[in-house]
């Protein structure tokens, strides 16, 4: 009978990818240069625990790869609850 193992991951696919807010905006910006996200909306994410970060005196550390994954799944998994409506006159 053949055994099958799954190699471990090297270090560098364990380690998080750690950023400032401005860091992960200019990262975003990158991908998409129209984007809305903004700082403001980053760290509300983070103190909202929506993302993990980690605070280090006044700065948030954000997970790169935990806000991706958020931004990610809010765009496809999560239909808008917001429903736009016209008023007329």
């Amino acid at each position: 009978m053949t055994e099958f193992t799954t190699p471990a991951p090297s270090a560098k696919e364990r380690v998080s990818r750690i950023r400032t807010i401005k860091q992960c905006l200019a990262y975003i910006k990158e991908l998409d240069a129209d984007t809305a996200v903004t700082e403001h909306f980053i760290r509300t994410l983070c103190h909202s625990g929506k993302v993990l970060y980690y605070a280090s005196g006044n700065k948030s550390l954000v997970s790169l790869d935990s806000l991706l994954a958020y931004l990610d799944l809010q765009g496809k998994d999560k239909p808008s609850t917001r429903v736009a409506t016209k008023y007329f006159d």
